[in-house]
């Protein structure tokens, strides 16, 4: 839990700054906020997401599978934004073939759960990050604030639940998902 925790503090500085400041810097230097390192940067940050995701929460140990999916998502966040469509499509349908094999292959410890968070961390999850670069392309000005003001409502919202259900809850409604 605490390596989750520096993780995402970490990860949650680092959008602020992508957010607020590289389209500041960007205007100063005369470089539009939709460059390539915009997009490696959220690339890396997917592939953090991944791993933390994947191996951090306890879903799998160290596969090699885990490195098929950091590379997937930094590769979907990066051809979304910058590449053609069928090039995302080629990404994903390798993706795909090597989850497939990974499953058959070493189906002691990859299950159909496993591949299914494996294709919602590799995929679904960057697709909706390289989101917020397009939703910032398309605002210039105030695309920072609509960008990540749907992360900061389910934050405040999240957060505000945690402290209510430890002030007023006497035991918890999902003892799975609830903090301990």
């Amino acid at each position: 839990m605490k390596q989750r925790v520096i993780t995402g503090t970490f990860i949650g500085i680092g959008f602020l700054l992508l957010y607020f400041i590289l389209p500041w810097a960007g205007e100063q230097l005369g470089i539009p906020i939709g460059t390539v390192p915009a997009a490696l940067v959220f690339g890396i940050f997917a592939a953090v997401g991944v791993r933390e995701l994947l191996v951090t929460t306890g879903t799998m140990a160290q596969h090699r599978l885990v490195t098929f999916s950091m590379l997937c998502a930094f590769l979907v966040v990066v051809l979304s934004v910058y590449g053609q469509s069928w090039h995302l499509l080629a990404v994903i349908f390798v993706y795909m073939v090597c989850v497939f094999a990974c499953g058959v292959f070493d189906y002691s410890h990859i299950s159909y759960a496993i591949m299914g968070k494996s294709f919602l961390a590799a995929v679904i999850l960057p697709l909706m990050l390289a989101s917020t670069l397009r939703i910032m392309e398309r605002f210039p000005t105030g695309g920072g604030i609509v960008a990540i003001f749907p992360w900061l409502v389910v934050w405040v919202c999240d957060s505000a639940a945690l402290f209510v259900g430890r002030a007023l809850g006497k035991r918890k409604l999902a003892p799975y998902v609830s903090p301990k």
